[in-house]
């Protein structure tokens, strides 16, 4: 195991433990109400229904904050409000028990100025806290309320959300000050979400929705945990993404469905974009981001097997590619990011195949198993079969006889290096891993 995969696995857990303690606390009043707690970092912009935005309040400190229910048009009903004290910290009292579908929200002269969904029932006699309220929670729980009002919004989808719409400064700013920036992260999201759901069925995976459903509830509260705690954004936003894959795991999904799924709604997620978001690129990053580290983790199953080195070398690219992507801003550049990858992955795999496969070969047989691995290697590559999927349903369709096709390269590889003992499900899962990327349109 890689350092950084015990690192993660080490944060996920502490986080969990986090989340046990600090973020659902006995109430030392004993009341059969619930208190919410957490601080307001920073307020944003407002955005009018006429999608006109007000003015921007990016240094504002709000002066009081509500405890609000959506309801099913997306509207917002107030349950408990409490004043902001000066250094942003804040604590609302009597607040309802078993109630779920809550946010806190921020007001700056009586505006809504900021936002945080609350992603666990609240309980009677507990403390609760959320993550501080800044651009990022603000853009997650606002697009959650859109999706309310669409009708689209799931049991996990407030968790989802919060891990796949991860957007920070000016590009947050943007769509805060726009309702129709919001309205097209809400529908590129919902339309991401879908395919989700729809990969996983066409390649099999069943998932458990309820399973699914609190596992994410679960990651949500650690990662607000982590953050009140003082951990970086970055450190946060990578265990929370473990911890999102992890929960598709557990709820019944193997490694290779979360490459498939997270591909394919990382390309819709990105079309549906395309021509109504001008921070399209910044948006979907995550996404992309979090499809690499799905990949990151298919090869990490061959760790310690005889295909070990091979995963090490794709471990290496995919993680360089995660790493130059932390900072993109146009969809552009992660189009440049992932083309590069792909170039380096082709010396990757071919190298990699002819030591796994030939090592003491004569020059001539190499070569021509390299040039396999190169053809295989091009079949592999997802990106190319999702050109054209816009939607849910056409991802799917996609990616529906995507495997067997790597599958079948895969054993004409083998085949021709006259290795018989070559274990070829290990490779085909290693040539997903290295080419199972989305298609940035």
């Amino acid at each position: 195991m890689t350092s950084f995969a015990r690192s993660s696995i080490t944060l996920v857990a502490a986080l969990a433990v986090a989340a046990c303690g600090d973020d659902a606390s006995t109430n030392p009043n004993g009341d059969d109400d619930a208190i919410i707690d957490g601080r307001v970092e920073q307020t944003a912009p407002t955005a009018t229904p006429s999608g006109v935005s007000g003015p921007a309040r990016t240094a504002a400190q709000a002066q009081t904050v509500a405890v609000v229910s959506f309801q099913g048009n997306g509207s917002l009903t107030t349950l408990a409000t409490a004043d902001v004290e000066a250094d942003g910290s804040f604590r609302i009292e009597g607040v309802p028990a078993d109630r779920e579908d809550l946010a806190v929200v921020a007001y700056v002269d009586g505006q809504n100025a900021g936002g945080v969904l609350v992603h666990q029932r609240t309980r009677a006699g507990t403390v609760t806290t959320v993550a501080p309220i800044d651009y990022q929670t603000t853009v997650a729980a606002r697009v959650y309320g859109e999706l309310k009002a669409m009708g689209e919004a799931s049991a996990s989808s407030d968790s989802e959300a919060a891990v796949f719409v991860r957007v920070n400064g000016p590009h947050a700013e943007a769509i805060l000050s726009s309702g129709a920036e919001l309205m097209a992260v809400a529908n590129g999201f919902a339309t991401a979400s879908t395919t989700l759901d729809e990969v996983y069925a066409e390649v099999g995976t069943t998932i458990d929705s309820a399973v699914r459903t609190q596992l994410m509830t679960d990651a949500a509260v650690a990662f607000a945990s982590s953050l009140n705690s003082g951990t970086s954004a970055e450190v946060a936003h990578e265990a929370f993404a473990q911890a999102a894959l992890d929960a598709f795991l557990t709820a019944g999904a193997t490694t290779e469905a979360n490459v498939l799924a997270t591909a394919g709604a990382a390309t819709t997620f990105g079309a549906r974009l395309a021509s109504s978001s001008s921070v399209r690129g910044a948006v979907i990053a995550q996404a992309v981001r979090l499809n690499l580290k799905a990949r990151e983790r298919l090869a990490a199953d061959f760790d310690g097997t005889g295909q070990a080195a091979l995963s090490a070398s794709i471990r290496a690219v995919l993680a360089s590619t995660r790493t130059s992507l932390a900072e993109v801003t146009t969809a552009a550049q992660i189009r440049a990011a992932l083309d590069a990858e792909g170039t380096a992955l082709l010396d990757v795999m071919g190298a990699g195949v002819v030591e796994l496969l030939v090592p003491d070969a004569a020059a001539l047989i190499k070569a021509e198993v390299r040039v396999l691995a190169e053809l295989a290697l091009g079949t592999a590559f997802l990106n190319v079969r999702l050109e054209s999927a816009t939607t849910a349903e056409a991802a799917a369709q996609a990616i529906a006889s995507y495997r067997a096709d790597v599958r079948s390269a895969v054993e004409t590889l083998v085949t021709a290096s006259g290795e018989t003992e070559a274990d070829a499900e290990a490779l085909t899962s290693l040539f997903i891993a290295a080419a199972g990327h989305p298609e940035v349109h």
